[in-house]
């Protein structure tokens, strides 16, 4: 009987769930086409295939006894609800609940949807692939059971269909998880034989956890309703400086996590950005607080140094010109006539050097290039100013026709300039050369908005959409040179690591990949989304990973 209902759902599988190149648009995470995949959302809201699969579900985990079963939306959902339904007809008693890709954005913003009881987890979905979904699940889990143990442990991964062998699942014998499924990819060569290719199944996979966790760190009171970029933390001379949603700027010894010092304001609200970036200069830490008001104190001691009062600063960004000692930042002045200005500050006493009030400006964006003494704005309004460094005086402007969405970058020489924003409904990135006065390319492969800096090394220009997948273009041309798919929308810039591109998503990866195809070498998966860019210690080989909700991750890479 119980025979003839598994060869019932190898059928289902061959029959309605296996796509084939030609019957739909496939794609691989590199943007290529894909020759097959596996699609089980074309039967997961069937009431037959659901019914079959929890008679089956319950029959071979019958041996557990009492135990509760948790999946990743959404596929999973259909196969929660089908295993509690199909247990209580079976006089069974089987509890359920789910983990969000990413924490709810309102009410209660919670990250686990249900009750957990006391009896053993066992993890449901459709695939078992790269591992990725499943170690979101185990930390999250692992985040829950930091702030209440008794939490249970998982005990099973249940997939429908694994495409390798448990061996190539590490995160699974670390942690003495038995993995049980109906089918390995091994059992559908007979029906597709394109599985043979490579692209499709590999015998091994990289181990998703090849950092060595050193410390961690979390601020107190953190912002989970505020989704959008927040402030990096900076790296310098022993300390790490982390802005928390708490109003308090922390200095952490980077070998221990311990806080040297602490230095607060006024707490901000829930629609405002806590921090600004924070900047590093010769002998201060800069950054604009909620008071919107520009501090500078001292790196080692926390202590006031000045606080710039004459405007409300605008700008997320402070440019910094390092040889000069000087940020840039927008203001806005006067209490019912408001006008913005353009600032230069000293970083050594936060006396203003010059100010031009003569632009109108909202949301600026900004970036300096110090070969040319020339400060770039570009500005919602879509144009892009050119500003004088050392006087305020406005050079030249240029119509981009685009709402900037993230600062610019210069490329190496400071010839070129990438700019993206949205051109009408179309998310666009373009190349202006700055001695020519004009765009000399443009790349719309993008389908939502950016909101990371590009990045730029040689001819080549990276970045991360909201489309979650990370492209690489040419400088010149605009010709794509790579698209490679992650999990997760992309909030934060990309860096560059060691040779290698390191950026985080949403789902809680982040993902070090290849500069020269995209290709991804491995990830770490954290609980909560990733939407600023980590620091890298070069000497010590220390990524310094943030989290929205906070959290900051010390990782050591083995290798």
């Amino acid at each position: 009987m119980l025979e003839n209902a598994l060869q019932e759902l190898h059928a289902r599988i061959v029959n309605d769930v296996f796509v084939q190149e030609g019957e739909a648009l496939l794609y691989k995470p590199n943007g290529d086409s894909a020759p097959g995949m596996f699609d089980f959302r074309n039967v997961v809201l069937s009431s037959s295939f659901l019914t079959l699969y929890a008679k089956l579900f319950l029959d071979k985990t019958r041996h557990m006894g009492e135990f509760q079963v948790c999946g990743l939306e959404s596929t999973s959902l259909p196969l929660l609800a089908a295993i509690t339904l199909e247990a209580k007809r079976s006089d069974r008693d089987v509890n359920a609940f789910f983990i969000r890709k990413s924490r709810k954005k309102d009410g209660s913003l919670n990250a686990i949807e249900g009750v957990i009881n006391d009896t053993p987890i066992v993890l449901v979905d459709d695939i078992l692939h790269s591992g990725a979904s499943f170690q979101k699940q185990l930390v999250v889990l692992d985040a829950l059971r930091s702030l209440q143990p008794e939490t249970p442990h998982v005990s099973v991964v249940f997939p429908i269909l694994t495409y390798k062998k448990k061996e190539a699942y590490t995160f699974l014998d670390e942690r003495n998880i038995e993995l049980l499924c109906f089918f390995t990819i091994h059992d559908f060569y007979m029906a597709f034989p394109e599985l043979t290719r490579p692209e499709l199944y590999t015998h091994t996979t990289t181990p998703l956890a090849t950092k060595d966790l050193l410390w961690s760190f979390k601020s107190n009171d953190p912002n989970l309703f505020l989704v959008t970029k927040k402030a990096s933390p900076v790296l310098g001379e022993g300390l790490l400086y982390v802005g928390g949603d708490d109003g308090t700027l922390y200095a952490l010894d980077v070998v221990t996590g311990s806080v040297v010092f602490t230095y607060s304001f006024r707490k901000t609200s829930l629609t405002e950005k806590t921090f600004s970036q924070l900047v590093l200069t010769k002998n201060s830490l800069l950054f604009c607080a909620s008071d919107k008001n520009l501090h500078a104190i001292d790196k080692q001691t926390g202590k006031v140094q000045w606080v710039f009062l004459e405007s409300d600063i605008l700008t997320t960004s402070i440019v910094y010109h390092k040889n000069n000692e000087v940020v840039f930042v927008v203001g806005e002045l006067g209490l019912f006539k408001k006008k913005t200005a353009l600032y230069a500050i000293s970083t050594g006493n936060g006396k203003k050097i010059w100010e031009l009030s003569d632009l109108v400006l909202t949301g600026p964006y900004m970036c300096y290039s110090s070969t040319r003494d020339i400060l770039f704005v570009h500005d919602k309004c879509g144009t892009l100013y050119a500003v004088s460094g050392t006087n305020g005086k406005l050079l030249w402007k240029y119509g981009t026709g685009m709402v900037p969405s993230a600062s610019p970058a210069l490329s190496l020489d400071e010839n070129y300039l990438v700019i993206s924003g949205v051109e009408g409904s179309t998310v666009s990135i373009t190349t202006f050369d700055i001695r020519k006065k004009k765009n000399i390319s443009s790349y719309k492969a993008i389908l939502y908005e950016v909101t990371g800096t590009p990045y730029i090394e040689n001819d080549s220009v990276i970045v991360g959409g909201l489309d979650g997948r990370v492209h690489a273009f040419s400088l010149v041309s605009g010709k794509v040179l790579w698209i490679t798919e992650v999990r997760g929308r992309i909030i934060a810039s990309p860096r560059s690591v060691d040779g290698d591109i390191y950026i985080g998503t949403t789902f809680g990866a982040l993902y070090r990949l290849q500069k020269g195809d995209g290709k991804i070498i491995d990830q770490v998966i954290i609980s909560e989304r990733i939407v600023s860019e980590g620091v890298h210690d070069p000497i010590s080989k220390v990524y310094f990973l943030q989290s929205s909700a906070q959290e900051v991750y010390a990782l050591h890479d083995k290798k």
